[in-house]
Parts: structure tokens; C-alpha cells; sequence
């Protein structure tokens, strides 16, 4: 039987009395599900395991929780992947939140680039997309998602001891080579690709640019697709299992 699956925002600890009263949560359960004491949910923290768990009261101030078991989520990606997608129109953006999360990305940081349309952020609405992603994925950590930053200061401010991809349609294409890094940051452009002048600040801050191939891809399909490559352990297509 498969049971309804819930990220919490707070920590789980099976050796203490757990009182879910996230108002949102309450509502989902309690109007739209009709759970009822006795009935059995998953949930997690985001700390890597997830929880089955007995309803023991439901009301409208909270729900008791007691814990039957824990599962540690064994799916861990090859790479730590920060992605960093310039900010394109809503639907494309909400996609790759959602693929994103499902592919198993650690954080997400999107930037404002010089072919950005779109300048602004619903950061909750953002949160709500990616937490309902790893849900329904059976992922157990629920990546970071920064508000909205302009590419320099991105760069000014990057992690130390992380190593920086571009990726741009006119670039070489991905190798072996580019595989070896741990821990990943993938810039990705907007519709268009990156203009001149950021591919100079890309080079000046030794950043590598590199592409998927020869194929032109819309924004959302690269960044989806890059993750893919960077996560699921197939970048000359071994190890693939559809």
C-alpha cells in the first residue's frame, strides 16, 4: 500500500511527541484527504531519510504524530549540482524547479542575465513547487532555492572550492573530462544564450563554456537536460536505464 508522502518543516526526531501544525498541511489533511486518527502518512525533513507515521489525534490546532519506522532515501546523485539558470517566463522557470528537484539538484540559484525578460521571483510560490516535486519523488532533501541575484554579484559571491560550468550552443561540447569535479555549478542562459560581454566575464573568471552538442535547445530544456547529465551518470550514454 502506498501512503500519502509530506515534507515538514521541522525536524523529525523519533525519540520525541511530534505536533504537525503547518496550516497548510492541517487543511490539506483534514479537508481535502479527510484523514482521521489511525490513518498512516511518510513524512521528512530534508535531513536524507523519510518516516512512516501513525495519526494518532487530528484536529483544527494540530495532528499527534507517532513514528512507526524510518528509511534512510539510499538515491544520492553522483555530483553535488548547483544550478544556475538565468530567470526565463513563468512556465519554462516552474519546469525546471520541478525537474530540477526530481533529478536531485542541491540548490538552486537563479540570475538576472543582460537577456532576462523577466526581473522578478515569487520565491513561496517557487518553495511550494519544489517541495511538492520531492515529495511525489521520493526524494528525502529538498534543494535550496535563493531569490532572484544579477549574474556579477552571483560571480562575486560564488562558492570557493566549486568548480564553474557555462553552458552556451556555440561552445565545445561537454567531454569526460568535464566530469571529474564533485561539486558542480551550472550556469545556464536565457532564450538567446548569454550575450558577448557575459561570455568575456565568464572567460576573465575562468569559467569554462561548454554546450550539449549541436542541438539548439529552448532555456528550460537545457537546464532540465545539463542536470540530467550532471546527476544520472551517463555523459557518453553508459549507464543509462530507461
Amino acid at each position: 500500500m502506498r501512503f500519502h508522502r509530506f515534507f515538514i518543516n521541522q525536524k523529525i526526531n523519533t525519540g520525541e511527541r511530534l505536533i504537525v501544525s503547518d496550516k497548510t498541511l492541517l487543511n490539506q489533511w483534514r479537508k481535502v484527504l479527510r484523514f482521521k486518527a489511525g490513518d498512516k502518512v511518510i513524512l521528512f525533513d530534508g535531513n536524507g531519510s523519510e518516516f512512516l507515521c501513525l495519526i494518532k489525534n487530528i484536529s483544527d490546532k494540530g495532528v499527534e504524530i507517532s513514528f512507526i519506522e524510518e528509511h534512510p532515501v539510499l538515491f544520492k546523485p553522483k555530483t553535488d549540482l548547483h544550478l544556475i539558470p538565468s530567470i526565463i517566463k513563468r512556465e519554462g522557470f516552474e519546469l525546471v524547479l520541478e525537474k530540477a528537484t526530481e533529478l536531485g539538484v542541491s540548490k538552486i540559484i537563479p540570475v538576472i542575465s543582460e537577456r532576462s525578460i523577466k526581473l522578478k521571483l515569487n520565491l513561496e510560490r517557487s518553495r511550494k513547487i519544489i517541495i511538492e516535486a520531492a515529495e511525489q519523488s521520493g526524494k528525502a532533501v529538498v534543494p535550496e532555492i535563493f531569490d532572484l541575484a544579477k549574474l556579477a554579484d552571483f560571480l562575486a559571491s560564488r562558492e570557493e572550492g566549486r568548480v564553474y560550468l557555462a553552458l552556451e550552443p556555440d561552445a565545445p561540447k561537454f567531454s569526460s573530462e568535464n566530469f571529474g569535479a564533485k561539486k558542480i555549478g551550472i550556469l545556464v542562459g536565457p532564450e538567446g544564450g548569454w550575450t558577448e560581454n557575459e561570455i568575456k566575464v565568464f572567460e576573465k573568471n575562468k569559467i569554462p563554456i561548454v554546450s550539449l552538442g549541436e542541438q539548439i535547445l529552448r532555456a528550460e530544456t537545457a537546464a532540465i537536460a545539463v542536470s540530467s547529465v550532471l546527476l544520472l551518470n551517463f555523459p557518453d550514454g553508459k549507464n543509462l536505464h530507461l
